[in-house]
């Protein structure tokens, strides 16, 4: 996933063949966006600012689930909350 400068945003990656949106936000969460056009993800990434691209363009736009954070999957699972 690629890094981009953001306090609210740690990496986006883009799915090209299901146009799926992934989005690891500071705090580890993150959520996986559906439906959503290349166009969407290229301006998001040279946004100046990511977070509020994303409040403006994706959020409550589109369907989402959450999905648990790359640096959550490191935990092992006897170490998680909950």
């Amino acid at each position: 996933m690629p890094y981009v400068e953001s306090s609210a945003v740690n990496h986006l990656h883009y799915d090209e063949v299901t146009a799926e949106l992934h989005i690891e936000f500071a705090g580890d969460r993150a959520y996986v966006y559906y439906d959503v056009p290349r166009r969407v993800y290229d301006d998001m990434r040279t946004a100046s600012s990511v977070g509020a691209y994303f409040n403006q363009h994706i959020r409550d736009r589109y369907r989402f689930r959450q999905t648990m954070s790359p640096a959550a999957k490191r935990v092992p699972s006897w170490r998680r909350a909950g």
